[in-house]
């Protein structure tokens, strides 16, 4: 996990990198509520709104280098100070699941778990860079990143006051084709 300050649409580590959040040129955004949500809690552009009335919107900078292992994912919109993680699967799938829809699937193998993390005051979770290293160190072989490799993403939090009283919610999800 990134440790360092979030500032707007960026971050800055702790050896002073910058990591803007805009339009990356790698990678796919995709699982948009704007229809469809389980109880009638859409939100245009992001996940399903949950307690903050807006939805969870997963965005991601870096690269999708895995030499490089710098790409960042960050998910704002969050109700402030409540558990969260982002989870990781080779497959998409669009299935109800809390206050939001699940778009990650396991492709054949599994989902796979960063750690979980507090959204602090700002409602924000960030996992990155080092997302290539952690599931070498961490996942098994078939949860391993490499090249060629097409990966999603999707974060998952918990909303003690959701909208359809689950308790939590889920962001949009981010697929990316990793690079040597």
């Amino acid at each position: 996990m990134l440790v360092g300050a979030f500032d707007g649409d960026g971050l800055v580590n702790s050896s002073g990198t910058a990591y803007t959040f805009d339009v990356p040129t790698f990678g796919t955004a995709y699982c948009f509520y704007n229809t469809g949500a389980p109880c009638f809690n859409t939100y245009g552009g992001a996940g399903c709104a949950n307690s903050t009335g807006r939805g969870a919107l997963m965005a991601a900078c870096g690269t999708a280098s895995v030499a490089a292992d710098d790409l960042v994912l960050r998910v704002r919109d969050l109700p402030a100070n409540e558990l969260g993680l982002v989870c990781m699967g080779a497959g998409q799938s669009f299935v109800p699941f809390g206050d939001g829809q699940l778009c990650v699937a396991s492709g054949g193998a599994a989902l796979y778990r960063f750690p979980v993390s507090n959204s602090g005051s700002a409602g924000v979770l960030v996992q990155g860079p080092g997302i290539v290293a952690h599931s070498l160190s961490n996942f098994p072989s078939a949860g391993q990143i490499a090249a060629g490799q097409t990966w999603n993403f999707q974060g998952w939090h918990r909303d003690p006051l959701s909208p359809c009283g689950t308790g939590f919610n889920v962001s949009n999800a981010y697929s990316v084709t990793f690079t040597l």
